[in-house]
Parts: C-alpha cells; sequence; structure tokens
C-alpha cells in the first residue's frame, strides 16, 4: 500500500491507508491491542473507545481508552484530550473478525451526544490484523477491509502555557471574570513560536504572518510556545504578578496543548491553542460552579492544569486536579495505565527547557543518543533489545563539588539508581549525598557500623544495595556471574528485568562499577552488548563530550572482560513498586 496523508500535500508519513466505505482512509497507531498474541473470540466483547484525529476522509487511531458509556465519565475524558484529537469510534475487544464476518452489534447505551460522534467500529483480523466497519449516521456499512498500521504520528503537538491572576471575592465575579479572560484571548493572548522573535496575537498572527511554518522536526515531543497575556478581561487578569490586586487572588496555571498538520501555518496553530485555552476555561468555571463532571472538590483559585505524557499512551494529555487521587485513579483506568505514578503532580511535562521538577540539574537520559543497538553490532535481525523505563539522571565523579575521583564509583551508581525513583514519582527525597550514604550505611549495615563519614572508603554493589532498600523502601534482587562469558548468559534475566521493571541496574565488576540501562542479545549467536553509564567521568556535563568519548555508550563482553580483570561482576536489580498505593 502507498503513504497517504493526513491532510493531502501537508503530512506524508509511513504506513498503510485502506480505503474504506464512504471513501475514508484510515491509518491505526500499532497499539498492544492491535499487534498482541492470539486473541480468542468472546460471545460479549468488550468495547473500548478509539481516540485519534480526522482531516475529511483522512483518520489516524492513536489510542484505546476504558470509560464507562455515561456522559459525565466521556465528558470529564473528552475535556483531557488535546485539541485536535476526538473520540472516533468503539474497539470490539474479544471479536475476530475476516472481511466476510458480520460487524458486532453496537451497544445500545451510548450517551447521545457521543454516539453521534461515531466514525468506525475496529476488531483484531486473524494474526496482528485490523478489520473496520464504517458507522455512518449510527449505522454500520455491511463490508470491511482489513487495516495496517504506523507508528508515524500525522500530527505535531503544539504546547502552551500561561498562569492567570484576578479577584475572587465571589463565585458570580469569577464567573463573569473567566467569561470575559475566553472572549479575549484572540486579541491579547500572545504567542512566541520557536525561531521567531516577536510574540503576536492570533489576530496579529492571521493579518501579518499568513505563511510561517511550524517546525515539523519534534516527532512526538511538544512543541513549546510562549505565551503572554498582560491584561485578559476586565479584572485585569495576568501571566504578570500584579501587586495592586488587594482582594483575594485566584490563580488558574492553564497547560494546554493541541495536535495540529506539520507545515500548518502559525496562525492555524495559534487558533488551535486558543481553542484548547478555552476549554480548560470552561473546566475552570464549572469547578468555580461546583459542576466539573466526575470531578473531586477542588478550589478554582489554586486551579493547576498539567500536561501529561503516559508511557503506554502516543499523546500527551491535559489534567487538572491530579492533586486528588480518586482523579488520578479514574484516568488510570481510562487509559489502562500500569499502578505506577504517572499521573502525580510531579509527573507533569516539564515546561520547555525547564528542568524536571524533581531534577538535580544533572544530564537526564544521556543514553538515547546512543541508538537501540551498537553501530559494531553483528547479530540477526532476531537480536533482542530492551530499555529502562522513565527518566534517570548521570551521576558521576567531580558531581556537586564534591571530589571522589578514584573510589566513588559505586556511590555514584547507586546515586544514578536512586534518581530514577525520584524522577519516577516514588521518592520524595533529594538523591543523597556521598557522605549521607555512607551515614545510610552505617545504620542500615552492621559491618559498616565503624565506617567514618567523610572519609574515601569504597563500597561495592552489595553496600549499594541495602542503601537503596531502605533510603527509596523497594526490593532488589541480585544478580551473581563468574565471568564476563556469565554476564552473556544472564542476558534473558536482565531483558527480563528491563521489561518488567524497567530500573536501572547497579553493577561491580572487579575494583569498578556501572550503571546499565539497556541491553542487546541474540540468543542464535549468544552475542551481547550492554548500553552503559560510567561513573568515572569527570568532565563537565557536555553530553557531545560524554557521548563522543564513550562514557555513556554500548560496550561489548571484552570490555566488561578487562574491566573485572578475571573477577566477579555483580548486578543489582532494583525493583519496581507496585499496586495503586502509588498511583
Amino acid at each position: 500500500a502507498q503513504a497517504s496523508s493526513i491532510n493531502q500535500g501537508c503530512c506524508r508519513h509511513e504506513g498503510c491507508h485502506l480505503l474504506l466505505s464512504g471513501n475514508m482512509h484510515l491509518t491505526a497507531y500499532p497499539l498492544p491491542d492491535f499487534i498482541g498474541g492470539d486473541e480468542r473470540a468472546t460471545e460479549s466483547p468488550e468495547f473500548l473507545w478509539l481516540v485519534g484525529m480526522e482531516s475529511g476522509d483522512e483518520v489516524f487511531v492513536a489510542s484505546l481508552a476504558d470509560v464507562p458509556m455515561e456522559f459525565e465519565y466521556l465528558a470529564k475524558f473528552h475535556g483531557a484530550l488535546p485539541e485536535g484529537l476526538q473520540l472516533l469510534g468503539l474497539f470490539a475487544r474479544g471479536v475476530v473478525a475476516t472481511s466476510d464476518s458480520r460487524p458486532p452489534a453496537l451497544p445500545t447505551f451510548i450517551p447521545n451526544n457521543f454516539g453521534k460522534q461515531l466514525r468506525l467500529l475496529l476488531a483484531r483480523g486473524e494474526g496482528s490484523t485490523l478489520v473496520a466497519w464504517e458507522i455512518l449516521d449510527g449505522n454500520l456499512a455491511s463490508s470491511s477491509q482489513s487495516v495496517a498500521m504506523s507508528s508515524k504520528f500525522p500530527r505535531l503537538c503544539v504546547r502552551s502555557r500561561v498562569r492567570l491572576l484576578m479577584e475572587s471575592s465571589s463565585t458570580a465575579r469569577v464567573a463573569r471574570h473567566i467569561e470575559d479572560i475566553a472572549n479575549d484571548l484572540p486579541s491579547r493572548l500572545r504567542f512566541k513560536f520557536p525561531g521567531h522573535r516577536s510574540a503576536c496575537t492570533l489576530e496579529e498572527l492571521r493579518d501579518q504572518s499568513p505563511n510561517l511554518l511550524v517546525g515539523t522536526d519534534h516527532d512526538h515531543l511538544p512543541v513549546a510556545v510562549d505565551a503572554f497575556a498582560e491584561s485578559l478581561g476586565n479584572s485585569g487578569a495576568t501571566n504578570l504578578v500584579n501587586m495592586s490586586l488587594q482582594a483575594c487572588i485566584a490563580s488558574i496555571i492553564l497547560d494546554f496543548a493541541a495536535y495540529v498538520i506539520p507545515g500548518c501555518s502559525l496562525a492555524d496553530a495559534a487558533a488551535a491553542l486558543v481553542t484548547a485555552a478555552r476549554r480548560q476555561l470552561q473546566d475552570a468555571a464549572k469547578v468555580n460552579a461546583g459542576a466539573l463532571p466526575g470531578g473531586a472538590a477542588q478550589r478554582v483559585d489554586a486551579l493547576t492544569f498539567r500536561c501529561f505524557a503516559p508511557c503506554s499512551v502516543p499523546h500527551i494529555v491535559c489534567l487538572a486536579g491530579t492533586e486528588d487521587r480518586k482523579v488520578r485513579g479514574d484516568f488510570h483506568r481510562f487509559f489502562r495505565l500500569p499502578q505506577v505514578p504517572q499521573l502525580l503532580p510531579d509527573c507533569g511535562l516539564p515546561w520547555g527547557a525547564d528542568r524536571h521538577a524533581l531534577s538535580s540539574g544533572k544530564p537526564i537520559n544521556p543514553h538515547l543518543e546512543c541508538g537501540s543497538r551498537p553501530g559494531w553490532w553483528k547479530g540477526s535481525e532476531g537480536s533482542k533489545s530492551a530499555f529502562i523505563q522513565g527518566s534517570y539522571e548521570y551521576c558521576h565523579y567531580m558531581h556537586d563539588r564534591f571530589d571522589d575521583d578514584g573510589w566513588g564509583c559505586a556511590y555514584r551508581s547507586l546515586q544514578t539508581c536512586v534518581s530514577w525513583y525520584c524522577l519516577q514519582a516514588y521518592c520524595s527525597k533529594a538523591v543523597p549525598s556521598i557522605p549521607e550514604v555512607q551515614q545510610q550505611l552505617k545504620r542500615v549495615d552492621e559491618a559498616h557500623k565503624d565506617l567514618r563519614v567523610g572519609s574515601k572508603t569504597w563500597i561495592g554493589t552489595v553496600e549499594g544495595m541495602y542503601v537503596l532498600q531502605d533510603f527509596v523502601g523497594i526490593d532488589c534482587r541480585m544478580l551473581y556471574c563468574q565471568s564476563a562469558a556469565d554476564l552473556a548468559r544472564q542476558a534473558p534475566q536482565i531483558i527480563e528485568h528491563l521489561e518488567s521493571h524497567g530500573t536501572p541496574l547497579m553493577m561491580g565488576a572487579g575494583q569498578k562499577a556501572f550503571t546499565m540501562v539497556g541491553i542487546c542479545f541474540d540468543s542464535a549467536s549468544k552475542e551481547a552488548a550492554f548500553l552503559i553509564v560510567d561513573p568515572h567521568y569527570t568532565g563537565s556535563d557536555d553530553l557531545k563530550t560524554i557521548i563522543g568519548k564513550g562514557w555513556v555508550g554500548w560496550k561489548d563482553l571484552a570490555f566488561f572482560k578487562k574491566e573485572a580483570d578475571g573477577g566477579f561482576i555483580n548486578c543489582c536489580l532494583p525493583m519496581r513498586p507496585q499496586g495503586s498505593a502509588h498511583i
């Protein structure tokens, strides 16, 4: 099949688009439910919502959602979708169809407002295929087509954020302020796009810059668009602190996003952002009136919207009220997220070039520059790779203005592992310094009760495990390897750990320590490569130097044979906490 576009001439991408009845072209993102193992048919299918985007006859399915067929839940979920995404239809999970199959009957209890939006019904076909039926005016087409998939996202995400301050003397007054602000957005909210010097309103962009283009090289990452609003509405609401306001102050932080066609004009992108901002203001008005569907009680004078990028969802979502466990729990269920922290306030996407809310400023995930396999890899096409899930900080010699050159590598590997738990919001404490690690070790390990805090005493992987378990409150598993060759034989266990827990591994090879964040393994040839974060680096945090000199990069078995120098190689595999208490 030929590649096509969501809007002809603007955004071409890989993948099949197959013609359905009604002249619709459909592409689906390769979600696990679409490409998983063999599916067995059930008598009563489970219906999941299709989330995606459409432009004319072009439709792209981006994600699945398990939202109850009740208006308040659907309204709540729909409000969290960025502008440009919508509920497109239903996926009949538990149905295995062929091109000759009759479509399963649609549920009869869909709220009318959302039933009118249905465009298509999907079901699994034989193998890893999809079958689709178009829905026209609530009626299913009798003919179907198989559907291929593409991981290339056809839209670009633009994101903006603004803080509004207003007097909040009464509910009615706040409601009027919000309405005035929403009316003023096109003429007074200014956007500064990356690569452009001036900040313009939507009206100015339409008049002056119709041909400027939004960048197209950001892949799934949102493009940060700065927003400025010196005066909005009759209340003078502003994203600048106004010291003259004497009454009670309401603070509303809008964090809004839109998916737009790559190559569109800045005016089109700004228009989508204005619409997204208005939707969040409408939700703020509902909070103010105590009528937000399915939401917990929330004061409008301290309302914050945040953008999140859940690990199993290929697009961002925009939520308010995630300080409340019920709100987080609902959206974990809607998106069928694992029971790990993903929607806590600290998990929100940082703004633009800002660092992660729990980051200390050290390099985050430098291994992403190293590729999914080493350049020298000679394994077969069937080779398997696995990597950590989430983010960590690269901690190395001389960080924090502390001279540990020559002896502190295991401390730094430990800090790197602790940082993973901090950045995933499992741990609210700061990553411990080397003296703090020593103090902790004195307390938890009888063998180190006489350790002098501030000394240059080496520690190993086992001591690091003791501190990690006590400091974060998690379990660890040790993997003991007799040699570098034995390390390769343990590759399947390492892959299983990375896929199920996704945490960095502390490694001890002879008298040196390292951190493993990925592996590539060929089960046929037994060839293995390990993606290593090396704590022995002493220079500045220059990513070009760190990657170019191999301080973070792929290492082969010869590397570990040399470093271990005939000794053992120990790996500490920290576990990921599980359970609803962590969401």
